[in-house]
């Protein structure tokens, strides 16, 4: 069976989505300059393909002008082609994540044989092959294992207790992380955020501080994506906040990683802050000392450039 996208746009470039888009809101081209700051010739270029429409600012600017998502001009999310077996294996598990998304929360009633055969052990074994899946990207293999995973640990919060309930919410954080990473990377951007809340909720009950705060870079890279560069260095500032003086090589690695997302949402909102959270990151990179944990540190024209969006709409960082 083809999986095809639930949202079928009969536009194919970025640039009819555009014209879709602004007619639909009755607007001309002269009413789409005026509201989003380029001129009608840059309008008129983007919707008949003269100029290219894939630079993140442009984009964002012209989502908030037609009151839209960026995924609507980008033509998201990805429907794999009939010939693309890899894809179409990918794409065949979204309906089953996206389900035990929404099940987050809700009692799993498991039965007396998914009880008895909770075995956390296994379950971290199993989480850390989902994790190896999800850096490398490999999505038909991730669709595999994904449902049954998700389900697993869940019902192992369900019927574990104390040390072994936080643990297990510890594991669906992570299965939460490689759902939210799968679905962005297939572009279906709203339920990867909807996997992003689950990955909030989920650290909250492991009542590990880090874990926390880990999350909240997740949280930040939401608002970064849509463009709001206030609410995500908000965020920002909150987990670095929090995590005071780092020390431990576990914090001094988050506290680099919030340095270097606040660079990029410096530089995307326009923010004259880059440069000194780039510094901040460097220095953490060095007192970390591992080389193999050390940070290839961008220039600032290389943030302060405009990314090309990926296949899935979401800003290359």
């Amino acid at each position: 069976m083809a999986y095809r996208t639930d949202t079928p746009h009969p536009a194919e470039t970025n640039g009819e989505r555009l014209s879709v888009l602004r007619r639909r809101k009755r607007w001309t081209q002269q009413r789409l300059a005026q509201e989003s700051g380029y001129s009608l010739a840059a309008i008129r270029g983007f919707e008949q393909g003269r100029r290219s429409l894939d630079r993140g600012s442009v984009i964002l600017a012209l989502c908030r002008a037609l009151d839209c998502h960026p995924t609507e001009i980008t033509g998201q999310p990805y429907a794999p082609a009939d010939g693309d077996r890899a894809g179409q294996e990918a794409a065949a598990a979204v309906a089953a994540v996206r389900r035990a998304l929404l099940r987050h929360g809700r009692p799993t009633r498991p039965s007396d044989a998914e009880a008895a055969a909770v075995d956390l052990p296994d379950l971290q074994r199993r989480v850390a092959e989902a994790n190896s899946l999800r850096q490398s990207a490999a999505l038909a293999r991730s669709a595999s294992v994904l449902p049954q995973l998700l389900r697993d640990v869940q019902v192992a919060c369900d019927v574990l207790a104390d040390d072994g309930r936080r643990t297990a919410y510890g594991l669906l954080t992570s299965v939460y992380e490689c759902a939210m990473q799968y679905l962005y990377k297939l572009g279906r951007v709203s339920d990867a955020t909807l996997a992003t809340e689950r990955v909030l909720w989920s650290a909250e009950r492991t009542e590990d501080p880090l874990r926390i705060i880990a999350a909240r870079w997740y949280e930040a890279g939401e608002f970064l994506g849509i463009g709001e560069h206030d609410d995500a260095a908000d965020i920002i500032d909150s987990a670095l906040t929090a995590l005071g003086r780092p020390g431990s090589p576990q914090e001094l690695s988050l506290a680099g990683s919030f340095h270097l997302k606040a660079a990029l949402n410096e530089a995307r909102g326009g923010g004259r802050e880059a440069e000194r959270h780039l510094q901040h990151a460097q220095r953490l990179a060095e007192t970390l000392g591992d080389p193999r944990r050390g940070l290839q540190r961008p220039d600032k024209a290389c943030l302060l450039a405009e990314s090309r969006p990926c296949r899935c709409c979401r800003w290359v960082c």
